[in-house]
């Protein structure tokens, strides 16, 4: 054979290669479809109920059964967190009205003895209970308490539920 024939024969073998490749490329092509959401496209609810009867609506039952579920949720971990603020709140007020009681007992028992003579001893308690009082308010808690109600807010609410007005915009976009 010539140089001219074989060329054209390794030409030709090649063609055939990659023609099989291109069959093996058409054939390994696959389509895929995707959605997001509880409800599926509107073209795939018409194919639910080709199979059976009702399978579409018996879907849509299912999403919105899942978002009332998600809704009750919701709703009882606001009322907790509400809930345990108030009973943070009633304990810093409770903490206030002793601490004021203890504050102006100490004060009028120490005015008391300075009164009947006892000068030393009504002195240390009115001073004691004014230095308490003050360094309270001066000073300050720890910010232990606000951070305790921050924490409250973000441990106990759920982040995989939306809030209500997402979940009713996202099945507002559905139908």
């Amino acid at each position: 054979m010539s140089d001219l024939e074989e060329g054209q024969k390794e030409n030709f073998d090649l063609a055939e290669d990659d023609a099989e490749k291109v069959k093996l490329r058409q054939r390994s092509l696959q389509l895929s479809r995707s959605f997001a959401g509880p409800i599926p496209p509107p073209e795939v609810l018409y194919q639910y109920d080709q199979i059976g009867d009702d399978f579409a609506n018996r879907i849509i039952k299912m999403a919105e059964k899942e978002q009332s579920h998600r809704h009750n949720l919701q709703d009882k971990t606001i009322q907790i967190q509400a809930d345990e603020l108030r009973g943070i709140r009633d304990q810093k007020r409770l903490g206030q009205i002793c601490g004021l009681t203890i504050g102006l007992v100490s004060i009028l028992s120490g005015s008391s003895l300075v009164a009947m003579g006892h000068a030393k001893a009504g002195t240390i308690i009115a001073t004691g209970a004014v230095l308490g009082l003050v360094s309270v308010f001066v000073i300050g808690k720890t910010s232990t308490d606000e951070e305790e109600e921050a924490s409250i807010i973000e441990d106990e609410f759920p982040e995989d539920i939306p809030p209500k007005d997402e979940q009713e915009m996202l099945l507002g976009q559905q139908d």
